[in-house]
């Protein structure tokens, strides 16, 4: 039977080999951690200046394009045309809400002058006739009440 000591002493040399391949699996673990973070950091910066190159690119096509535009857009004439129509057509709302409205005084002038005309027909034809009998001048009133209506 092995004694309490030498189980200790062979207990401490298989720590000792296990730390040995504790310490060198961390290191090598830590070291292919910084080349993985090294990599990917290599990798966003090549992105990131790529990006920089595509935008810096596009920005100064994009505002050539847009100095032509405005150089174009920003013409005199080309700002009277553009007042102009949009002028013409504020003028051409307007002018046709007044016709009709033109329109619709002179529909309701019409029925209006007809029935004064009408109405006064009828005032002077039963006075004219003047009638003894009750029944022509209820007639008379009749008529004329059922052009009002």
């Amino acid at each position: 039977m092995e004694s309490v000591v030498s189980k200790i002493q062979e207990t401490g040399q298989h720590a000792a080999k296990k730390t040995d391949v504790l310490i060198a699996r961390t290191r090598d673990a830590g070291e292919a951690f910084f080349d993985e973070v090294f990599g990917a950091g290599r990798d966003l910066l090549v992105f990131v200046r790529t990006e920089a190159k595509g935008w810096r690119r596009f920005l100064t096509q994009r505002t050539s394009l847009l100095q032509s535009e405005a150089r174009i857009v920003l013409t005199v004439p080309a700002l009277e045309r553009e007042l102009l129509t949009r002028v013409d057509g504020t003028l051409r709302t307007i002018d046709a809400k007044v016709r009709a409205r033109l329109l619709e005084l002179e529909k309701h002038g019409a029925k209006s002058a007809r029935r004064r005309a009408s109405a006064n027909g009828n005032a002077t034809a039963g006075a004219r006739k003047k009638s003894t009998s009750g029944a022509t001048k209820s007639a008379a009133s009749g008529t004329s009440a059922s052009l009002r209506h």
